[in-house]
């Protein structure tokens, strides 16, 4: 039986393709608005990957039981991690592309914990690269002039990727990241150089500085802006920062729809977002019960 996915708030159906879904699959990849449009795939060629064990095809079934988008995962079974090999919805901007894509890759990670996810985008689809970013991916590579389109301008590639791939980490970078591993909070630069000084090294502020900005840049620490101070990240999936105001603890809460949303609501007032981040304070589960 094709294996089912759990759904999201959007209460949309979510399943692996069949033969049935053979034509809306193929209307989202023959869109005219598709801008990274390439090489046309056989109804065989789709057929074959959804018998194939080393990819599956999800969709995103509407109220009406089209293929509001589509999700299709190539290399299940490679030691390079799995890649999007195509990805679309049959109407941007309704947020069903992002329910299929946050769900389907939940799904992956519970079943293959940590297991590298990558995907290639055409360097001038900001829409998409923002999209992949407010998810956790990064880019890990520049493909320049390959991205031939079936119509349009050829584009550079770029690589993006999430999962469990460990970044080349210089020394100072891994030792503060050692440090943020072993807190109990978030810390800031200032304790984070004590800490390194404490510890025998002969370290300035610019070095932990230019150490978390390369470790923000490869995706493994994020900014807490309200503390001024820098925590790991725990998980690929945009989230909600909450914030415990008494013990200083500071959880992840993920909320990709609501990233999604903000994000379509910036974006129909023309705002350009650079990123996007959330934090809450107030009392941890712990804290509060401890005082109930």
């Amino acid at each position: 039986m094709p294996r089912a996915v759990r759904t999201t708030n959007h209460a949309r159906p979510i399943r692996k393709a069949r033969s049935g879904d053979i034509a809306g699959i193929q209307a989202i990849l023959n869109a005219a608005d598709n801008l990274d449009k390439l090489a046309a795939y056989p109804d065989e060629t789709l057929l074959a990957a959804m018998s194939s064990k080393d990819s599956e095809i999800f969709v995103l079934e509407t109220t009406d039981c089209r293929v509001g988008a589509f999700l299709w995962l190539t290399g299940l079974t490679s030691a390079r991690g799995v890649k999007i090999e195509e990805f679309g919805a049959a109407e941007p901007g309704l947020g069903h592309g992002g329910s299929l894509f946050d769900a389907v890759l939940g799904d992956l990670w519970a079943r293959y914990p940590g297991r590298p996810v990558w995907l290639a985008v055409a360097g001038d689809n900001a829409p998409a690269i923002a999209f992949y970013r407010r998810r956790g991916f990064r880019q890990t590579d520049l493909r320049s002039a390959v991205w031939h389109r079936r119509a349009g301008p050829v584009a550079d590639a770029v690589i993006m990727e999430s999962g469990s791939a460990t970044p080349q980490l210089t020394p100072n970078e891994s030792a503060v990241l050692v440090l943020l591993r072993g807190a109990n909070a978030p810390m800031t630069a200032y304790q984070l150089l004590g800490r390194m000084q404490r510890n025998g090294g002969a370290v300035a502020p610019p070095t932990v500085y230019r150490a978390l900005k390369g470790l923000e840049e490869a995706g493994v620490v994020q900014r807490i802006e309200t503390l001024r101070a820098w925590a790991v990240v725990t998980s690929p999936v945009p989230g909600v920062m909450a914030i415990c105001d008494d013990c200083g603890s500071v959880r992840s809460v993920e909320a990709p729809s609501l990233f999604e949303s903000l994000h379509q609501r910036l974006a129909a007032e023309g705002f350009a977002e650079a990123r996007q981040t959330i934090e809450v304070h107030g009392r941890c589960g712990d804290c509060a019960g401890g005082q109930a």
